[in-house]
Protein backbone atom coordinates (compact mmCIF):
# COMPACT_ATOMS: atom_id res chain seq x y z
CA UNK A 1 0.00 0.00 0.00
CA UNK A 2 1.65 3.49 -0.89
CA UNK A 3 0.70 6.70 0.75
CA UNK A 4 1.95 10.09 -0.20
CA UNK A 5 1.62 13.55 0.64
CA UNK A 6 3.80 17.36 -0.11
CA UNK A 7 4.96 18.95 2.74
CA UNK A 8 5.34 21.61 0.11
CA UNK A 9 1.66 22.51 -1.60
CA UNK A 10 2.49 25.58 -2.81
CA UNK A 11 6.18 26.73 -3.75
CA UNK A 12 7.56 29.58 -5.86
CA UNK A 13 10.30 29.06 -8.97
CA UNK A 14 13.61 27.63 -7.56
CA UNK A 15 12.15 26.32 -4.41
CA UNK A 16 12.13 22.63 -3.92
CA UNK A 17 8.99 20.34 -4.19
CA UNK A 18 9.00 17.78 -1.13
CA UNK A 19 6.93 14.14 -1.98
CA UNK A 20 6.87 12.39 1.49
CA UNK A 21 5.51 8.44 0.26
CA UNK A 22 4.95 5.82 3.11
CA UNK A 23 5.13 2.39 1.75
CA UNK A 24 3.38 -0.41 3.32
CA UNK A 25 3.86 -4.29 2.56
CA UNK A 26 0.48 -5.55 3.71
CA UNK A 27 1.21 -9.02 3.26
CA UNK A 28 2.77 -11.47 5.38
CA UNK A 29 6.23 -12.25 3.19
CA UNK A 30 9.30 -10.40 2.50
CA UNK A 31 9.26 -8.40 -0.31
CA UNK A 32 11.18 -5.60 -1.83
CA UNK A 33 9.68 -2.89 -4.69
CA UNK A 34 10.96 -0.03 -6.80
CA UNK A 35 8.95 3.24 -5.78
CA UNK A 36 9.16 5.52 -8.42
CA UNK A 37 8.55 9.08 -8.72
CA UNK A 38 7.64 11.27 -11.94
CA UNK A 39 6.92 14.50 -12.54
CA UNK A 40 7.08 15.97 -16.63
CA UNK A 41 10.14 13.53 -17.38
CA UNK A 42 11.51 13.69 -14.39
CA UNK A 43 12.06 10.60 -12.75
CA UNK A 44 13.77 9.18 -9.90
CA UNK A 45 13.37 5.69 -8.38
CA UNK A 46 14.03 3.66 -4.89
CA UNK A 47 14.44 0.60 -3.91
CA UNK A 48 12.69 -0.21 -0.57
CA UNK A 49 12.60 -4.12 1.22
CA UNK A 50 9.98 -4.61 3.67
CA UNK A 51 8.87 -7.42 5.75
CA UNK A 52 5.26 -8.56 6.46
CA UNK A 53 3.38 -5.87 7.74
CA UNK A 54 6.11 -3.03 7.61
CA UNK A 55 6.43 0.49 6.53
CA UNK A 56 8.51 2.83 6.03
CA UNK A 57 8.49 6.26 4.97
CA UNK A 58 10.66 7.90 1.49
CA UNK A 59 11.26 10.89 0.43
CA UNK A 60 11.24 12.40 -2.85
CA UNK A 61 12.53 15.93 -4.12
CA UNK A 62 12.11 18.24 -7.25
CA UNK A 63 13.42 21.95 -7.65
CA UNK A 64 10.47 23.27 -9.05
CA UNK A 65 11.51 25.25 -12.46
CA UNK A 66 9.51 28.31 -14.91
CA UNK A 67 7.85 25.74 -17.16
CA UNK A 68 6.52 24.53 -13.75
CA UNK A 69 4.91 27.56 -13.06
CA UNK A 70 0.64 26.88 -12.70
CA UNK A 71 -1.71 25.42 -10.23
CA UNK A 72 -2.71 22.09 -9.82
CA UNK A 73 0.14 20.37 -11.08
CA UNK A 74 0.51 16.22 -10.45
CA UNK A 75 3.05 14.11 -9.72
CA UNK A 76 2.65 10.41 -9.96
CA UNK A 77 4.22 8.19 -7.02
CA UNK A 78 3.90 4.67 -7.94
CA UNK A 79 5.19 1.33 -6.67
CA UNK A 80 3.89 -2.41 -8.30
CA UNK A 81 0.81 -2.40 -6.56
CA UNK A 82 -0.26 1.06 -5.76
CA UNK A 83 -0.09 4.42 -7.67
CA UNK A 84 -0.31 7.85 -6.02
CA UNK A 85 -1.36 11.70 -7.48
CA UNK A 86 0.01 13.99 -5.73
CA UNK A 87 -1.05 17.73 -6.71
CA UNK A 88 0.74 21.21 -5.94
CA UNK A 89 1.36 24.60 -6.84
CA UNK A 90 4.47 26.54 -8.85
CA UNK A 91 4.40 30.34 -9.07
CA UNK A 92 6.52 33.24 -9.65
CA UNK A 93 6.74 35.88 -7.36
CA UNK A 94 6.14 39.31 -7.78
CA UNK A 95 8.76 41.00 -10.26
CA UNK A 96 8.42 44.55 -10.94
CA UNK A 97 10.38 45.55 -14.28
CA UNK A 98 10.29 49.03 -14.74
CA UNK A 99 10.26 50.85 -18.24
CA UNK A 100 10.80 54.98 -18.86
CA UNK A 101 7.65 56.13 -21.38
CA UNK A 102 10.64 59.28 -23.07
CA UNK A 103 7.98 60.40 -25.22
CA UNK A 104 5.39 61.33 -22.15
CA UNK A 105 8.18 62.16 -19.77
CA UNK A 106 9.42 65.87 -19.16
CA UNK A 107 13.52 65.59 -19.19
CA UNK A 108 14.57 68.97 -20.97
CA UNK A 109 13.60 71.75 -18.24
CA UNK A 110 15.18 74.71 -17.03
CA UNK A 111 16.90 75.72 -13.72
CA UNK A 112 13.77 75.39 -11.19
CA UNK A 113 11.48 73.54 -13.28
CA UNK A 114 10.02 70.02 -13.10
CA UNK A 115 11.76 66.38 -14.41
CA UNK A 116 8.50 64.64 -14.73
CA UNK A 117 8.83 61.12 -15.85
CA UNK A 118 6.22 58.51 -16.53
CA UNK A 119 7.34 55.31 -15.78
CA UNK A 120 5.43 51.70 -16.86
CA UNK A 121 5.77 49.25 -14.03
CA UNK A 122 4.73 45.36 -15.03
CA UNK A 123 4.48 42.90 -12.30
CA UNK A 124 6.15 40.09 -14.40
CA UNK A 125 5.62 37.53 -11.38
CA UNK A 126 2.23 35.32 -11.01
CA UNK A 127 1.07 36.80 -7.60
CA UNK A 128 0.59 39.96 -6.15
CA UNK A 129 3.33 42.21 -4.68
CA UNK A 130 3.94 45.55 -2.93
CA UNK A 131 7.08 47.91 -3.72
CA UNK A 132 8.30 51.32 -3.78
CA UNK A 133 9.22 52.84 -7.08
CA UNK A 134 11.98 55.62 -6.66
CA UNK A 135 13.30 58.37 -8.35
CA UNK A 136 17.06 59.38 -8.37
CA UNK A 137 18.53 61.90 -9.89
CA UNK A 138 22.18 62.12 -9.85
CA UNK A 139 22.39 59.04 -7.37
CA UNK A 140 20.02 60.77 -4.79
CA UNK A 141 16.46 59.30 -4.76
CA UNK A 142 14.02 62.58 -4.38
CA UNK A 143 10.88 60.94 -5.10
CA UNK A 144 8.91 57.80 -4.23
CA UNK A 145 5.55 56.03 -4.93
CA UNK A 146 5.51 54.36 -1.88
CA UNK A 147 3.66 51.09 -1.80
CA UNK A 148 2.68 50.19 -5.34
CA UNK A 149 0.64 47.19 -5.12
CA UNK A 150 0.09 45.11 -8.44
CA UNK A 151 -1.76 41.69 -8.87
CA UNK A 152 0.58 38.79 -11.32
CA UNK A 153 0.61 40.24 -14.63
CA UNK A 154 -0.51 43.98 -14.31
CA UNK A 155 0.70 46.96 -15.27
CA UNK A 156 0.63 50.24 -14.20
CA UNK A 157 1.63 53.64 -15.13
CA UNK A 158 3.74 55.71 -12.26
CA UNK A 159 4.36 59.98 -12.03
CA UNK A 160 7.47 60.95 -10.48
CA UNK A 161 8.21 64.52 -10.57
CA UNK A 162 11.43 66.40 -9.30
CA UNK A 163 12.04 70.08 -8.84
CA UNK A 164 15.67 70.92 -9.99
CA UNK A 165 18.06 73.59 -8.11
CA UNK A 166 21.26 74.98 -9.34
CA UNK A 167 22.71 71.75 -7.99
CA UNK A 168 21.32 69.98 -11.14
CA UNK A 169 22.57 72.32 -13.84
CA UNK A 170 24.34 70.26 -16.99
CA UNK A 171 23.34 68.49 -20.03
CA UNK A 172 23.31 65.05 -19.18
CA UNK A 173 22.35 64.90 -15.32
CA UNK A 174 21.47 60.84 -14.97
CA UNK A 175 18.08 60.11 -13.84
CA UNK A 176 16.99 56.62 -12.90
CA UNK A 177 13.98 55.11 -11.88
CA UNK A 178 13.65 51.91 -9.89
CA UNK A 179 11.86 49.07 -8.92
CA UNK A 180 13.33 46.28 -5.67
CA UNK A 181 14.28 44.52 -9.44
CA UNK A 182 14.47 46.64 -11.59
CA UNK A 183 15.79 50.23 -12.95
CA UNK A 184 15.77 52.46 -15.71
CA UNK A 185 18.24 55.54 -16.79
CA UNK A 186 18.05 58.27 -18.42
CA UNK A 187 19.29 61.36 -18.85
CA UNK A 188 17.81 65.28 -18.10
CA UNK A 189 18.74 68.51 -19.65
CA UNK A 190 18.80 71.02 -17.07
CA UNK A 191 19.94 74.71 -18.23
CA UNK A 192 20.60 77.67 -16.37
CA UNK A 193 17.90 80.63 -16.07
CA UNK A 194 18.87 83.14 -18.42
CA UNK A 195 18.57 86.65 -16.83
CA UNK A 196 18.61 89.65 -18.96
Amino acid sequence: ELNSTSSTQSVRVGETIIINATITNRGEADDRQDIKFNYRGASRSRSVALSGNESTTVEFTYEARARDIGKNRSAVVASDDDTETIRFDVFKPAVFDVEVNKTASVTEVSNGEAIQLVATVENRGTRSGTQNVTLAVAGNVVNTSADLTLAGGETTQVNLAYRTTGDNIGEEVPIMVSSLNDSARITASVTPVRVS
